[in-house]
């Protein structure tokens, strides 16, 4: 498995983290806050963000820097999924640092169980931000797993090989279309019910020979 692939996976895994859990408040917590009394809220509120706070920007930085690493080792369709995905990112980066965390401070810094002046204003402020970050999350996420699979691309970051065939070859896919998938490349994708084997003399480690396990073909490729 190459960096890129490598990179592939830790970007969804990090950027499914942070997402799954900014999308948790928005659909559990900030529904439940919306009903509390203010002095229960203001207490709930606080123990929250003091278990989501360090953690949140960690996730989301993260797999915005393995983006980053992804966007840059690809092309095409791929890096500009990246890219909206890491733009999405850091809109919701800078937006929580800029609106959220003034807002959280006005609680964090208080004693438990005291509240804010305007603190009923800060609750429906805070709902009306997370709602909006909650969607900008989720477009990031949506971005990095279109990049994963972009076009060929997806195949190739997620494990799958290629295989460009040769003049002699050719007539053989033609003959057999059903068993692969081309690429605007000129590559042939193998489904499962070929092999791809490895090559002595190539050079480069994505090019396969096609065999047929259970058919004879004209050239034996």
């Amino acid at each position: 498995m190459t960096r890129t692939q490598i990179s592939a996976w830790i970007m969804l895994v990090f950027c499914g983290l942070w997402s799954g859990g900014i999308l948790i408040f928005a659909v559990e917590r900030t529904n439940l806050w919306r009903r509390m009394p203010l002095e229960q809220y203001a207490v709930d509120f606080r123990r929250s963000l003091f278990r989501a706070d360090p953690m949140m920007p960690i996730l989301g930085l993260t797999a915005g820097a393995v983006a980053t690493f992804f966007a840059l080792n690809r092309s095409g369709a791929a890096t500009v999924f990246a890219w909206a995905g890491i733009g999405f990112i850091v809109l919701v980066v800078v937006a929580s640092v800029t609106i959220a965390e003034p807002n959280n401070s006005k609680f964090r810094r208080l004693p438990e169980g005291q509240m804010p002046e305007r603190a009923e204003h800060y609750r429906t402020l805070w709902r009306r931000f997370h709602a909006a970050r909650n969607l900008a999350a989720l477009a990031a996420l949506a971005c990095l797993a279109a990049a994963a699979v972009a076009s060929d691309g997806g195949r190739r970051d997620l494990g799958f090989k290629a295989v460009v065939p040769s003049s002699a070859q050719t007539v053989c896919l033609l003959k057999n279309p059903r068993y692969f998938e081309r690429d605007s490349h000129g590559a042939f994708f193998l489904t499962s019910a070929l092999l791809a084997v490895q090559p002595p003399s190539s050079k480069m480690p994505s090019i396969g020979i096609v065999k047929y396990p259970d058919r004879a073909c004209g050239t034996n490729a």
